[in-house]
């Protein structure tokens, strides 16, 4: 039994089997029931059960209030990864777009070796085919025609190297369009979050739209110095065979 000592009027929580004992509890049943001049059994089970809702709800609006978090931390890490990936994707698409640093040079080799075939065609041609050395000389221009040949082979090369700069974009491309996506899974989440490094959709398609375009100059670039160079190799193969004819091979 509890008494009530906060008024001029003496009031009782009555224990009518539970036993309940110490001043804290009493105080609280008091201060959260009240007391009555009537003796009535506690609702110790309802007590239970508001206090176990009370730590339930706190509980919840903890876990919810976590998840918020975790929910604006993905919108975060996406935003900054499909940023980071139209960047990205920009400056392979750019170097993409210039063909490989090799095939200029190769391309002025191939010139000067055919240079050198026509020379030594000319040669031969000053010679005639009577002049000892004739023979000798178109081998010669034999030789500078399998240089050209050659060359030719760097810009095979080169070729190789362009397919596995166009992989790197098309990797780009994969990886902005994954990171696109799951960013915008994220933002469903928590639609009421929106940060202001948000990139857009016409962000995304514009990056991938000029990606493209600079990926396709680089392969014309390679194209056009490819068929440059093999026109190389015809002409030195001609020269070639001009001069072993004049020989008398």
């Amino acid at each position: 039994m509890c008494s009530d000592q906060l008024s001029s009027m003496s009031y009782e929580v009555v224990d009518t089997g539970a036993h309940i004992l110490g001043t804290q509890l009493c105080q609280y049943m008091t201060t959260q029931f009240g007391a009555s001049s009537t003796a009535t059994a506690p609702d110790l089970f309802g007590i239970v059960a508001t206090a176990g809702g009370k730590a339930q709800a706190a509980q919840q609006a903890q876990s919810s209030a976590q998840a918020a978090t975790n929910d604006q931390a993905a919108v975060d890490q996406y935003a900054s990864a499909v940023q980071g990936d139209i960047s990205n994707l920009a400056s392979d698409a750019a170097t993409d777009a210039r063909g490989p640093s090799s095939l200029a040079s190769d391309v002025q080799q191939a010139q000067k070796d055919l240079t050198v075939t026509a020379a030594d065609l000319k040669t031969v041609e000053n010679e005639g085919s009577g002049n000892l050395s004739c023979g000798a000389d178109a081998g010669t221009v034999a030789a500078d025609a399998g240089g050209v040949q050659a060359d030719l082979g760097g810009i095979h090369a080169d070729q190789g190297g362009q397919t596995v700069s166009d992989s790197s974009v098309t990797g780009d491309v994969s990886r902005l369009n994954s990171d696109w996506q799951q960013l915008q899974a994220d933002e469903a989440a928590i639609p009421s979050y929106r940060p202001g490094n948000l990139p857009t959709q016409d962000q995304v398609t514009a990056a991938e739209k000029s990606a493209n375009t600079l990926m396709a100059k680089g392969d014309q670039v390679v194209a056009v110095a490819l068929s440059k160079v093999q026109g190389y190799v015809k002409q030195a193969n001609a020269d070639a065979t001009k001069a072993s004819s004049i020989c008398g091979g």
